[in-house]
């Protein structure tokens, strides 16, 4: 490959960095900002509930940091793009399964413990193929900003920080609305569009 060719083909993955943050900005605000809510609202009467959130705070990240202890191994058998597309596929169909614990709460009438039980273990999921393309990513990142490495990620880093604070606004006032017709329509909204938006960043 001839080094002008390189260099547009780096330069272009460096912008489509910046969308795929953007994506996951609004994933992040109006999804994995909202569990532990979600959570409560669910556990609301149930005496585990507190032990639920800590679990959920504390559990999925634990094994998603160990999960990268395999990237590397997925790395050399199937490639850093593929694998970090496929993955982050993987996390936002995640999206369904905590879903699914709402819907067995407040549409089947399954127990709450029974609801954040399935809660937590899609969350874990989630954590783990999100964690899981860490190493890959950060590679990755490494072949294609070779120079000024910091104004590119100090950049990078602004935007996808302000959008996190504007969605979990939105998504916020999202909830407000719905809190006094019918709380998980407001989840179901919001937990829908962090689908949506992480979907699209795998396919970019």
């Amino acid at each position: 490959m001839d080094k002008k060719k390189e260099n547009r083909l780096k330069n272009k993955t460096r912008k489509l960095s910046i969308i795929e943050g953007s994506f996951y900005s609004v994933h992040e605000g109006f999804g994995i900002r909202y569990i532990t809510p979600f959570a409560l609202v669910i556990g609301k009467n149930n005496p585990y509930t507190n032990a639920f959130i800590g679990i959920l705070n504390s559990l999925p990240t634990l094994i998603g940091d160990l999960s990268q202890l395999y990237t590397y191994n997925f790395i050399n058998g199937h490639g850093r793009k593929k694998l970090i597309a496929s993955s982050i596929i993987l996390q936002s169909l995640m999206w369904f399964g905590i879903i699914l614990s709402g819907l067995l709460f407040f549409i089947f009438n399954y127990g709450s413990t029974f609801s954040l039980i399935t809660l937590t273990i899609f969350c874990i999921f989630l954590y783990v193929f999100g964690s899981f393309i860490g190493p890959a990513w950060v590679s990755l990142m490494k072949d294609i900003v070779t120079v000024k490495r910091g104004d590119y990620f100090g950049r990078r880093n602004r935007i996808v920080g302000i959008l996190v604070l504007v969605s979990s606004l939105i998504a916020g006032i999202i909830l407000d609305y719905f809190e006094t017709l019918n709380i998980f329509t407001g989840f179901l909204i919001l937990f829908s569009f962090a689908f949506i938006f992480r979907f699209i960043s795998g396919t970019l």
